[in-house]
């Protein structure tokens, strides 16, 4: 705006100062005669052509000038508009230098993550491979245990078989000792019976001894009725009778 009015001004000036110049110039043509006149004539002419061309110059300078002004304001606002609008840029690179900065680190992160989960990986697959070798002993032992099954469930059998025999001869065992005690008993009944047998026999003996030794005394000289001796003939069949009837019953 301020060289428009400085060029504004300019001009005025300029035509003021042609103007008066043409104002001399057509008096002194005017006031004069002769070949004087005519160069001053023309030369008027001359400065109202070169002033039109000035002004004509001038003009379009102006509008040049204005159209410049014009776009100027023009490129002031698309400038304004594009700072702006950089400005905006440049906030959304800050964004996206922090969203990068946060990508970064989620990368990092994730980095990590895939390289701790590469190392559990590899933890189980070396674990998986134990678990193989373990699933294999395992069935290897398991033939073993089968094998020792089945001949400790033969053995089971022998011995079942064996406990079978075994408890029949217990039996067998138990009758046989029950007959025995049963033949001890009898045995013993029968040792008693024997004993009480012989101490009759031995009362019998001595009996038989005493009444010998009284006979025997009777033959050496002493005399004794008639009915004593036959009472001690009849004690003594008697006696000699029982021990015959304890004999019978023994046999």
């Amino acid at each position: 705006m301020a060289r428009a009015q400085l060029i504004a001004l300019t001009i005025t000036c300029l035509l003021g100062t042609v103007l008066f110049s043409l104002l001399l110039t057509a008096y002194f043509a005017f006031s004069t005669s002769g070949p004087l006149s005519c160069i001053l004539i023309f030369s008027m002419v001359v400065s109202v052509v070169l002033l039109g061309i000035a002004l004509i110059s001038i003009c379009r300078k102006n509008v040049g000038a204005e159209r410049l002004v014009e776009e100027n304001r023009k490129l002031q606002g698309a400038l304004r508009k594009e700072s702006m609008m950089l400005k905006e840029t440049q906030a959304a690179l800050v964004d996206k230098e922090a969203c990068i900065h946060e990508l970064a680190e989620m990368l990092e992160r994730n980095q990590k993550k895939l390289q701790e989960v590469e190392e559990k990986h590899e933890k189980d697959r070396q674990q998986s491979g134990e678990l193989r070798r373990l699933y294999q002993d395992s069935r290897v032992l398991a033939s073993e245990l089968e094998t020792q099954c089945a001949l400790m469930s033969q053995t089971g059998l022998n011995l079942a078989e064996q406990l079978q025999d075994l408890q029949i001869q217990q039996a067998v065992t138990l009758m046989e000792r029950g007959v025995a005690e049963k033949e001890c008993g009898n045995l013993k009944s029968k040792l008693d019976f024997l004993q009480e047998k012989l101490e009759a026999l031995v009362c019998q003996k001595s009996l038989l001894e005493n009444t010998i030794q009284e006979q025997e005394d009777l033959h050496e000289g002493a005399s004794t009725p008639e009915g004593e001796t036959v009472e001690v003939a009849q004690g003594e069949q008697g006696e000699v009778a029982e021990s015959q009837e304890g004999n019978n019953d023994l046999g």
